[in-house]
């Protein structure tokens, strides 16, 4: 049987789950609605000062801007990232250690005075 009564305390993490899923999903929605709040209470006699209603919105500016920045992935830098590391794994299977690159120099140099050997002997 479902439960229709919660006890406040109940009733109180919900609401906090509900205002964290928020701030996570939407922190720009809260800073304006923690400054529409903060300028109406200012408007209706709260009592702050202007440097206290400054120092509170610009802290909860910052506090939910590094929020939002945590919760967001700017897309093209992870794909530079993968491209960059797709890059480089190609570039090592693709590179020839400093032996081998001799090893090739010496065989096209046997070739090459092979080919010359040849020609000489149908000439």
């Amino acid at each position: 049987m479902p439960q229709f009564y919660h006890s406040h305390a109940e009733r109180g993490r919900i609401a906090m789950n509900g205002l964290r899923q928020l701030i996570r999903d939407e922190p720009v929605i809260v800073v304006g609605l923690v400054q529409a709040a903060i300028a109406m209470g200012v408007t209706f006699g709260l009592g702050w000062t202007a440097e206290q209603v400054a120092g509170v919105i610009t802290f909860t500016q910052v506090l939910l801007s590094v929020v939002a920045r945590s919760l967001v992935t700017p897309v093209a830098n992870v794909d530079a990232k993968v491209q960059r590391a797709v890059g480089e794994e190609r570039m090592q299977q693709a590179a020839l250690t400093a032996e081998e690159m001799l090893t090739l120099a010496e065989l096209r140099a046997e070739r090459d005075r092979l080919e010359v050997v040849m020609n000489q002997r149908e000439s």
